[in-house]
């Protein structure tokens, strides 16, 4: 019991029937190095990494996003003696998305009340908010908390007061309104191998990166466009090729770094086999080393993973059209 109470005094992890300061500001994610400190004090060696540009999240979204990285390494400290941790934060622009991994525990860990009710917690706090939660051991024998809470990036158009529409006069007489008239339906799509496309049917895309949260981020994002189509996803460089010959996508979204099978070698890969797929890829870091490996190994144009909803929707429709794309526009533009 006593450690249990250090561990709360550490994490500030505490119940509602435990709480005495309702007036207390409710922390934020600009307060999570303060809680990565008390964890590390426990014992726990936890690093952080945040992709993305920073901005300010609703309120909500910050304290959610705060007391499920809380939770994590409560249950780090709790089940998984000896362990280390990491905290990543994922800025997109139709959300957060959020992971938190540790490794194997060194030993097994002391029985523990309440197991299970902090898992709980957090995946109705992201139901609340229309996000999704996951959790469960990976393949190293650690265990994973992965999150994405949408918190769309407005633009000034969407924050632009909407002026009011007079209504228009009642119509002198009652005339039967005309049926509307039907559009014969576009023509069917064509492609080349390897070449522009041609016809109306949306631009098939295919999401390749190891984190979910972007994945799904992007997922969201992309299907909101009328004339892009997600067909498919991967979580690394080798289920990404087997998806490209089976999906023939016209386009893949491919992270650099993913286990297996990177994106270079991946890329490599849908080249060599003459795949009608054209491959941007996402990077974190503007022209880095890798890359050039991936436009060297044929990737088609690359873009930053912070770039705004309009950027990555045109870069999609620009590779697919069979122009480059090799110098992105900044996502502050």
């Amino acid at each position: 019991m006593a450690a249990l109470t250090e561990l709360r005094r550490v994490l500030g992890v505490v119940r509602a029937d435990d709480y005495e300061a309702p007036d207390a500001p409710q922390p934020v994610l600009a307060d999570l190095d303060r809680l990565l400190d008390g964890v590390r004090e426990a014992g726990v060696p936890v690093e952080k990494l945040v992709t993305g540009r920073r901005r300010e999240l609703p309120q909500g979204v910050e304290l959610s996003a705060y007391r499920m990285v809380q939770e994590a390494l409560s249950n780090v400290l709790r089940h998984a003696p000896g362990a280390s941790a990491r905290v990543e934060l994922a800025y997109v622009p139709v959300g957060l998305g959020l992971r938190v991994v540790n490794d194997a525990p060194e030993r097994p860990a002391d029985p523990s009340p309440g197991a299970g009710q902090g898992l709980t917690g957090m995946r109705e706090r992201a139901a609340v908010l229309g996000g999704e939660l996951h959790a469960g051991p990976d393949e190293s024998g650690g265990f994973e908390v992965s999150a994405f809470l949408p918190a769309p990036l407005l633009t000034p158009e969407d924050t632009a007061p909407v002026e009011p529409v007079p209504a228009e006069p009642a119509p002198p007489s009652r005339r039967p309104r005309r049926p509307p008239r039907t559009r014969p339906p576009p023509p069917p799509h064509s492609r080349q191998e390897g070449g522009p496309l041609t016809g109306s049917r949306p631009v098939r895309v295919l999401i390749a990166d190891d984190q979910m949260m972007v994945r799904e981020g992007f997922s969201v994002l992309l299907g909101a466009m009328p004339d892009i189509e997600v067909v498919g996803e991967a979580v690394n460089g080798r289920e990404a090729v087997r998806q490209v010959a089976a999906l023939d996508p016209d386009v893949v979204l491919m992270d650099i770094r993913m286990p297996e099978l990177s994106g270079i070698e991946a890329t490599r890969e849908i080249v060599a086999a003459d795949a009608a797929a054209r491959v941007l890829i996402l990077t974190t870091f503007d022209l880095d080393e890798y890359v050039y490996q991936a436009l060297r190994a044929g990737a088609s144009g690359f873009l930053l993973k912070d770039a705004s909803a309009r950027q990555l929707a045109e870069g999609v429709r620009v590779v697919a059209s069979g122009d480059a794309l090799l110098a992105p526009v900044s996502p502050a533009a």
